[in-house]
């Protein structure tokens, strides 16, 4: 009975373990049923136990379908993602993936709402968006500010903006609020007058040009001009010729209305005395700054007392301005009263990829609707309930129509856009491919000759010509397992070969005629290189030799052993001029010979010596053949 309870008792600890090791995720931020104020929030994910995984990967969607990856950190224990597509209004949910490669390991899931304004209240539900108090809304979402608390027909929010300058002021000392600086109430002209700007005149920026004159009277010759300007001064010209002066500010006036008092001395006695006021007015609507509430108001509109005109007024609150709202025929003081649905743009950027799955950005703007929705032609992306303004990133496989659909109580509209996708397929010129054609593997790249004629090798240990047309034109058996690129010049073709002996070198005739066949201590892995006028071949082994052989009669003319250690799997290059053979080993180390060399150059054991000026960038310079050694792999440390 012991043995049996002992058995159970780590039967469950051993499942206890297993569960605590499953990789796992878990929504660090935002949490369930939670609102969040952004319609792209961001979203954190806590993972555990992932560690060991190689090809971890997380997608982020909703309503099951997957919508963009995930960043990992590098210690993968937490994940960021961010959704493709805007939230729409009302509670949606959103899902995660975990896979391993193709493996899904872990699905989780939440429950959000967007709330723009912060009330508390989502905005499905918020019947007064944009609350400028949202610890003071209602569970309509409405703080007093937004209602018409007196029933006089004025909003709060109207009443409210009138008297904001004196709240912002109130809010903005801890002591008392400060008195809104008065003009002065006529301007103070002694024998001295502003030309430009004049008294109790708006100016468009904060450092305005000042143009004063004085009036004939006293002699002028010698007379200085000062400008003073909230106890700053300003740098002053004055031409005692005309009576002209001209005056720069250096500082700002603020956006209260400011005293600019203009004093000209001679000889340190004061002569004459100016005073005005002004106030900025950066929009030239005829409000001053700090009465204006809305700023950058449009120069050919009307503005009201407020400072704003009719495309920054939205009366009714339902998110559509006034302006909008009478272009259409709607009225702009009925939050019912809706204009007529227009799609003001519906774009793809770009709207041609070149590879499948590239991404696409669509982006929208609506005005009229209750319900947008998003689709395609190929029924693989569906989204409704979205705002009148979003983005949304897709990976079109193939040419699809993007489609975005609008309703609302005038009736509805719809826009489409097009996403080509560049994938070319190229068209088979052969009833037949040599795969169909050879019976064992193709070992080799293809070998193609200017008439369009095809060579390529096996695994059978047979060679195979095709003709332009795709016709196998003969076969040559028992050469040896071609693993390279053959080289072909003036009808010849060159062609290394591997065997259970080491390798050759065969020079082929276009009829499969061998015109010399050079045994190589090793397979000969990497293709033949020629020179220019297709005088001498060379050829590397798998062990390390080099070779230059004679076309014509495959007679050895050069050669040059690498270090013991090094094996040559890749195609060697030749210089322009081709007086240097470039060989790539396999331990990362490039080789440049210098090839043609006598006889006497040829040691297979040169003495290396290593030069001074190129020690610290691991280059050898060596005598012989070798040129220098280089090499290019990763540093170990």
């Amino acid at each position: 009975m012991l043995r049996i309870l002992i058995s159970i008792l780590w039967l469950t600890l051993a499942s206890i373990v297993m569960a605590e090791s499953k990789p796992a995720m878990l929504f660090d931020s935002p949490l369930d049923n939670s609102l969040v104020a952004s319609r792209f929030p961001d979203f954190s994910i806590k993972l555990e136990n992932t560690q060991g995984l190689s090809d971890l990967r997380l997608r982020i969607g909703r309503n099951g379908l997957p919508e963009s990856n995930c960043l990992i950190d590098e210690d993968l224990s937490m994940a960021f993602c961010s959704l493709a597509i805007s939230l729409s209004d009302g509670w949606q949910s959103i899902q995660v993936w975990l896979f391993d490669g193709s493996d899904l390991l872990d699905e989780i899931e939440i429950s959000i709402a967007v709330d723009e304004d912060n009330d508390k209240i989502p905005n499905h539900e918020d019947k007064c968006s944009g609350t400028l108090d949202p610890l003071a809304a209602d569970l309509d979402g409405c703080s007093p500010i937004q209602l018409d608390s007196d029933g006089d027909g004025i909003s709060n929010v109207d009443e409210f903006l009138q008297i904001l300058p004196a709240i912002n002021m109130l809010l903005a000392s801890s002591d008392q609020m400060p008195e809104v600086p008065e003009p002065i109430e006529n301007a103070i002209e002694d024998g001295l007058f502003f030309e430009s700007p004049v008294h109790k005149s708006l100016v468009s920026t904060d450092k305005p040009s000042l143009r004063l004159r004085a009036s004939s009277g006293p002699d002028l010759d010698g007379a200085l001009l000062t400008v003073s300007v909230a106890s700053n001064d300003a740098a002053c010209s004055f031409d005692t010729t005309t009576g002209v002066g001209k005056c720069e500010l250096a500082h700002s006036i603020g956006d209260y209305w400011v005293d600019v008092e203009a004093s000209l001395f001679k000889s340190d006695v004061l002569i004459s005395r100016s005073v005005i006021s002004i106030a900025a007015d950066f929009d030239e609507d005829g409000i001053a700054n700090f009465e204006d509430h809305c700023s950058f108001t449009k120069l050919q509109e009307q503005a009201n007392s407020l400072g704003c005109g009719p495309s920054q007024i939205d009366s009714d609150f339902d998110g559509i301005y006034d302006l909008e709202e009478i272009a259409v025929g709607s009225d702009p003081f009925d939050m019912n009263s809706y204009p007529a649905i227009n799609i003001d743009f519906f774009t793809a950027l770009p709207e041609q990829v070149s590879r499948a799955g590239d991404s696409v950005g669509l982006s929208w703007s609506v005005t009229g609707a209750t319900s947008i929705s998003l689709s395609n032609d190929a029924n693989d992306l569906s989204f409704s309930q979205l705002s009148n303004e979003g983005t949304a990133r897709v990976a079109p496989q193939f040419a699809t129509t993007y489609m975005i659909s609008a309703k609302g109580p005038s009736g509805s509209a719809s826009k489409e856009v097009e996403v080509s996708v560049s994938i070319s397929v190229p068209e088979n010129q052969w009833d037949e491919s040599p795969i169909d054609q050879v019976e064992d593997a193709i070992s080799a790249s293809l070998t193609v000759t200017e008439n369009g004629t095809v060579f390529l090798g096996a695994f059978d240990n047979n060679y195979y010509r095709f003709t332009p047309s795709g016709d196998l034109d003969w076969t040559l058996e028992n050469l040896g397992i071609v693993m390279n690129k053959a080289a072909t010049f003036g009808g010849s073709i060159y062609v290394g070969t591997n065997n259970a002996s080491g390798g050759s070198v065969v020079a082929l005739g276009a009829d499969k005629t061998t015109k010399w066949k050079n045994e190589m201590a090793d397979g000969v892995i990497a293709g033949p290189v020629l020179n220019d006028d297709g005088s001498v071949l060379y050829v590397v082994t798998y062990n390390g030799s080099v070779f230059g052989l004679d076309t014509n009669s495959g007679d050895e003319v050069w050669s040059y052993q690498l270090p013991e250690s090094e094996t040559i799997s890749a195609t060697p290059a030749l210089s322009e001029d081709g007086s240097i053979l470039f060989v790539h080993g396999n331990t990362h180390n490039v080789y440049a010979l210098k090839v043609g060399t006598t006889s006497s150059m040829m040691s297979q054991n040169s003495q290396m010596m290593l030069n001074s000026d190129s020690a610290g960038d691991n280059q050898m310079q060596i005598d012989g053949p070798l040129i220098w050694q280089s090499d290019i792999g990763l540093d170990d440390e």
